[in-house]
């Protein structure tokens, strides 16, 4: 062979070794919605990524520190992200024929949550209520604010920032037509903020979206630990609730714990805002058409003052912000999912504790057995042409295929180590409910 045969092959080498770098794709999961599916998300994606076949060392992963929004990527080949250059990072990547993906490629995997509505919202580029007002995302309805991972330290998992990000899978903990809710209010809660006004009805689905429900969500009522202290220790704690007493609670028909039988104490109940998966269920699942939820917040200095007949009211529009109203207000009472920890007292706030309900403790055997009923089917809404069209087959295939995001976490060997005590996936129910207002039977 001439030297200048062999030249000519070692460029062409070259060439196409180039040529594989530049087309190296990175493939986007963005899952957007549920606030209480945040745990879940952020402590699974990591583990999804492994089973895709990306070696435990090759996943990276940061959140945000208001644990809203987390990133988790398997590294391919070719380094990634691209900026800046001191975050980049390279692995032996995925090689997955069966979904199309390749070492040199990235996959990535995020999950943002604020509130189910607007999971629904998202995933068909509908903004119609105004969340993207004000933020960087505005213009852009199919956008939401979701942690950016050219800001994140991957040593310590943090990133400082957050970027709009399309949406392509809704996460969201009720069906889209079981939102019904009207709240009036801080945005959040004792701490104030702008006052939100927002009625979330008649949300839809239109055909062609697919919809998925591999898990179930748990939920559980939360208390502020001034009622199981003092006055209210030991026989005189409120360590359980009864459905009769929850009707009253948050239809806002007592004001005082002494009219539920304990001893003298002003009621305060902190909710979620309208659009909340979590006060959906409680809508849905707890109250059933019965009684009404309370609609407009109620403290002493506020405007309404319904003072007297109402309980002390406060709505938030994030799980976070809900806890610490439940933290921070004494005789306070409301509903987060249930793998939230109990809280101790410090820091000039009073701690809260889970409490059970109708007798039973919001666990895993207990949902899957029929004992405990404050869950709901978790949906999943995602438009498979819309994914093929936007970003290609490959993530259509991530997300639906056997062995993508739904099968994976349709198996109960695949729950979280950190959720499996609370969490259960459909197959694993004793009892089925067909839709949300449905009681769960055999």
């Amino acid at each position: 062979m001439s030297n200048k045969l062999i030249i000519l092959t070692l460029v062409c080498v070259s060439l196409l070794a180039l040529g594989g770098i530049s087309n190296a794709a990175v493939y986007e999961i963005n899952m957007y919605g549920a606030s209480a599916e945040y745990n879940f998300w952020s402590n699974d994606d990591t583990l999804f990524l492994q089973g895709l076949g990306c070696a435990a060392g090759d996943v990276y992963k940061a959140h945000t520190s208001d644990n809203n929004n987390a990133v988790a990527f398997c590294a391919g080949t070719v380094a990634w992200p691209p900026a800046p250059a001191t975050n980049g990072k390279t692995g032996a990547g995925i090689v997955n024929a069966a979904m199309g993906i390749a070492a040199s490629d990235t996959v990535v995997l995020r999950y943002s949550s604020k509130a189910s509505y607007d999971g629904i919202e998202a995933v068909q580029g509908l903004d119609a209520f105004n969340t993207n007002v004000g933020t960087a995302c505005a213009g852009s309805p199919h956008t939401r604010l979701m942690a950016d991972e050219t800001t994140a330290t991957w040593a310590s998992n943090t990133a400082t920032g957050t970027a709009c990000k399309t949406v392509n899978v809704a996460n969201s903990d009720v069906q889209a037509q079981t939102f019904n809710e009207t709240t009036w209010g801080a945005q959040n809660g004792p701490a104030g903020g702008t006052v939100i006004n927002r009625t979330v009805s008649g949300l839809t689905v239109p055909a062609g979206y697919t919809n998925k429900s591999p898990l179930v969500v748990p939920f559980a009522f939360f208390v502020n630990n001034s009622l199981n202290t003092g006055a209210f220790a030991g026989a005189n704690s409120v360590s359980n609730l009864t459905r009769l007493e929850a009707t009253q609670l948050f239809s806002g028909m007592v004001t005082d714990w002494s009219q539920l039988g304990y001893p003298a104490g002003a009621i305060t109940v902190c909710l979620r805002h309208a659009g909340s998966g979590t006060l959906a269920t409680l809508d849905a699942a707890i109250m059933r058409g019965d009684y009404p939820l309370m609609q407009e917040e109620n403290y002493a200095a506020s405007t309404l003052q319904w003072v007297g007949t109402q309980p002390i009211t406060y709505f938030n529009d994030g799980t976070g912000t809900e806890l610490t109203c439940i933290n921070m207000e004494p005789n306070a009472i409301g509903i987060a999912d249930a793998d939230k920890p109990n809280v101790a007292a410090g820091g000039g706030m009073n701690g809260y504790s889970q409490i059970t309900f109708q007798g039973a403790a919001a666990n895993h055997n207990n949902i899957i057995n029929g004992v405990y009923d404050y869950w709901s089917n978790e949906e999943i809404y995602y438009d498979t042409p819309y994914l093929t069209a936007n970003w290609g087959a490959v993530e259509g295939k991530i997300v639906n295929n056997a062995g993508g995001l739904i099968s994976y976490v349709s198996n109960p060997a695949n729950i979280p180590a950190s959720e499996v005590n609370f969490w259960a996936t459909y197959s694993q129910l004793s009892v089925t409910k067909a839709n949300d207002f449905q009681y769960p039977g055999r």
